[in-house]
């Protein structure tokens, strides 16, 4: 999978086409293999690659509604995902941050300097 893996932790967003690598994951679910070796996070089920492709739709949402709510980019930084993706939070290196900023900047939200 290389880097279109990232199993059961975040992925690093911040120079994707999201809606790309989301196509990309749910063909590699159609593949005839029972196990995925990822560049990223331990080997995996097909199931993991439709959680990986989950946390991306829905990081995709919140920054969406933020963005239709008013908020700022800083406000939706405080904002989190449902299990099992707030556990992928702690110790990826900043993935969040760069994810959620790439994401509102992406989606035309007014980004704070």
């Amino acid at each position: 999978m290389g880097d279109l893996g990232f199993l059961q932790c975040q992925p690093y967003m911040v120079y994707c086409d999201p809606r790309a690598w989301v196509a990309q994951l749910a063909q590699m679910e159609q593949l005839d293999f029972e196990v995925f070796v990822p560049g990223h996070g331990p080997l995996g089920t097909r199931a993991d690659v439709a959680l990986q492709r989950e946390y991306i739709t829905l990081l995709e949402e919140l920054v969406t509604q933020s963005i239709s709510d008013g908020l700022s980019v800083e406000e939706t930084l405080q904002k989190t995902l449902p299990a099992p993706f707030d556990s992928w939070l702690h110790g990826s290196m900043g993935r969040w941050d760069g994810n959620v900023r790439s994401s509102y900047e992406h989606q035309g939200g007014e980004s704070e300097s």
